[in-house]
């Protein structure tokens, strides 16, 4: 599934016509098929390659800085808050619109948002300083696709109860939660979808499932590795 006789790792540089003028970066994907395209890298770098707005949405889960063990990654407060600094100026140049899940004690690193969607489970959503919660933030950038296709009002508070799958990933979403968030921001198959902190590939899954297009980028081999694993299986049901 995976095209190693493409796949470097890294940036190449293109040229004009001309052959003397560096215009862009144009990465190799590290897997590419049925209109889902992985890329091996730092979306820090990355995100760079992409022209403004060529995504509808932007769908992603973030590191939430509470030292969860990734491969490849310190996932501390410190690193956070630099990462949402250096990446959200980029992730909303080259998106329409955003929707992110942050964790609530870290709102405060993330610039300003248009609204926030309440992500609900009532039986248990994380812990904080008030007990646990039963809700996570989703923050929204961008105009709400209903409103904007004067499809309707809908609510903010999206509902869930599915527990994660255990795929090798430390931290994956509950893939029927997150195609509801993805329905949520995307009202047309013509959509095309982002996910920067890929991850194991839940974003592009739901993308999938969803009949939408999706790119997605991890830092991580093995967690590409994985998504594809995942995209693969999916292909036999």
């Amino acid at each position: 599934m995976i095209d190693t006789a493409n796949y470097t790792g890294e940036f190449m540089e293109s040229e004009t016509t001309t052959g003397c003028q560096i215009d862009c970066l144009v990465m190799l994907p590290y897997y590419d098929q049925d209109g889902i395209t992985i890329y091996n890298a730092d979306c820090r770098t990355a995100l760079d390659s992409f022209t403004p707005k060529q995504f509808d949405l932007c769908l992603t889960d973030l590191p939430y800085g509470v030292n969860i063990d990734y491969d490849g990654y310190d996932d501390s407060q410190q690193n956070l808050a630099s990462l949402i600094e250096k990446i959200m100026p980029k992730l909303l140049n080259v998106s329409d619109r955003a929707l992110i899940t942050c964790g609530v004690i870290n709102i405060r690193y993330y610039p300003q948002y248009d609204w926030v969607l309440n992500f609900y489970n009532k039986a248990g959503a994380g812990s904080g300083k008030w007990g646990f919660t039963t809700w996570q933030p989703i923050l929204a950038y961008g105009k709400d696709p209903y409103l904007t296709n004067r499809m309707g009002r809908r609510s903010d508070t999206i509902e869930f109860s599915e527990a994660s799958e255990i795929n090798g990933h430390p931290c994956p979403k509950p893939l029927p939660a997150w195609k509801k968030v993805l329905l949520r921001g995307s009202v047309s198959t013509t959509d095309v979808i982002l996910d920067p902190f890929m991850g194991s590939g839940t974003t592009l899954l739901a993308a999938k499932q969803l009949g939408r297009k999706a790119v997605g980028i991890e830092q991580s081999q093995k967690y590409c590795d994985i998504a594809i694993k995942r995209l693969a299986q999916m292909e036999l049901f």
